[in-house]
């Protein structure tokens, strides 16, 4: 999962081929044999070397199967909904498309642009927080977390003596204690990409700041809510000097690539972080823990959301995409899953307790981080939100406060403006009521 916000624009229906009048419920079995020649075409944004040639093995098996062939493109995340846009208006519809940012799921599923998914969907036990149901129906096959949370260096706590910070007072004080000429304290970049989004939030979701009401009025600037956010900005810009220079353009390679390279003691992402360090630096992995963000006081704590999943596009081959995934969903779901052990956190629970999943050299390897992992579930201190999961469900408008970047342009402000917290918070609410006007 990474993200980078993108202008939602309206797709017209008028772009698709014209739709199989039932395929929009439609579920069935795999066939033995497909009946004439079909071939799917699928979006597959997890470009990793590992789950490009999973994917390969799957679409290999099901045509040995069924008879029935599934080409895929690879597609850079950030690029996802440029690309399904564009494949929609030139006549050669994905039939199939990964997706990251629920808020893409919203705009095609309020246009019918999706069929729902719900008759595969409810076969399956699911964590919280990942069916987003819109108008009744679920539109997505889910298929992993990606929690951000913050790794340290163990190595570096011991020599210092440091223990696991449990509010912000205790994570700064840990950041300017490692931070030397050659080590950085934390990171958390500030530009306008989805990575701000998701690594510098947490601190603001931890002490209880909503982005949106349950009535869906931005409240970001408002009231209580609004002093809480000016309380974590504040405590932002006072960790910002322990972090590396360039924060504004860092993203996410920026930081997998100074973690795994001791340049910064703290740095947030999810299991992907340890997939990196096990491949590059394996002497590093071994000395690596996690927690997650926190408030002030130390009694909440959060991970920012992230996951990602499959849709099905109303298409004339949208029957037999719905064969694909429900087979997909059945038989190959875990062997998906270990194309990224670590990264690709299960969001159906049956997968825990599966010896299949638990199997995997990766998550015995690194038990301790996925028992954490899998904690942030459950446990009832830990929150999980994010910008674009705001309100009582999924919604179109927490979609369009995602794209204003406001909270982004905010941080600027507060650290490169040197702007006060109040006066940067006031006009980061504005910003968010003018984007999410009707």
């Amino acid at each position: 999962m990474t993200r980078s916000p993108r202008p939602a624009a309206k797709l017209s229906r008028r772009s698709f081929l014209a739709a199989s009048a039932g395929a929009a419920g439609a579920l069935y079995a795999p066939s033995i044999r497909a009946q004439g020649n079909v071939t799917l075409r699928l979006m597959n944004t997890e470009t990793a070397i590992g789950s490009i040639e999973a994917l390969k093995k799957i679409v290999a098996a099901y045509k040995e199967k069924t008879g029935v062939t599934v080409v895929f493109d690879n597609v850079a995340p950030a690029d996802e909904y440029p690309k399904l846009s564009s494949a929609m208006r030139s006549g050669s519809p994905y039939d199939i498309a990964a997706l990251g940012f629920i808020g893409d799921v919203i705009l095609l599923a309020d246009q019918n642009l999706l069929v729902p998914m719900n008759e595969l969907v409810d076969q399956y036990q699911w964590g919280p927080k990942i069916l987003f149901p819109y108008k009744g129906n679920k539109y997505w096959l889910p298929h992993d977390y990606n929690f951000c949370m913050i790794y340290y260096r163990k190595d570096l706590y011991q020599a210092k003596g440091l223990k696991i910070p449990n509010n912000w007072a205790e994570y700064r004080e840990n950041a300017e204690k490692l931070k030397s000429g050659e080590i950085a304290g934390c990171f958390h970049p500030t530009g306008n990409t989805g990575a701000t989004q998701w690594m510098s939030t947490g601190f603001h979701f931890a002490e209880g700041v909503q982005f949106l009401s349950d009535k869906l009025e931005v409240v970001f600037d408002k009231g209580d809510n609004g002093k809480k956010a000016i309380a974590a900005l504040e405590y932002f810009t006072s960790i910002y000097p322990t972090m590396p220079a360039g924060m504004a353009q860092a993203s996410w390679a920026q930081s997998l690539g100074l973690f795994s390279s001791s340049q910064v003691a703290h740095a947030p992402y999810s299991g992907r972080m340890i997939e990196v360090l096990d491949d590059k630096a394996p002497q590093i992995a071994a000395q690596v823990g996690a927690f997650p963000y926190m408030d002030s006081t130390g009694k909440q704590k959060e991970v920012t959301h992230g996951y990602d999943g499959f849709v099905v596009l109303t298409t004339p081959r949208a029957e037999e995409a719905m064969k694909f995934m429900t087979w997909f969903a059945k038989e190959k779901y875990i062997d998906w899953l270990h194309a990224a052990p670590v990264h690709q956190q299960p969001c159906r629970l049956d997968v825990y307790d599966d010896p299949r999943w638990r199997s995997h050299p990766m998550l015995q390897k690194y038990a301790d981080l996925v028992a954490e992992m899998r904690g942030f579930l459950t446990r009832p201190d830990v929150m999980i939100t994010s910008i674009d999961t705001q309100g009582p469900s999924a919604n179109l408008k927490a979609a369009k406060v995602f794209e204003s970047l406001a909270f982004n342009e905010m941080l600027q402000n507060a650290t490169l403006k040197k702007m006060p917290a109040a006066e940067a918070v006031g006009i980061a609410g504005e910003k968010m009521r003018r984007a999410t006007a009707d």
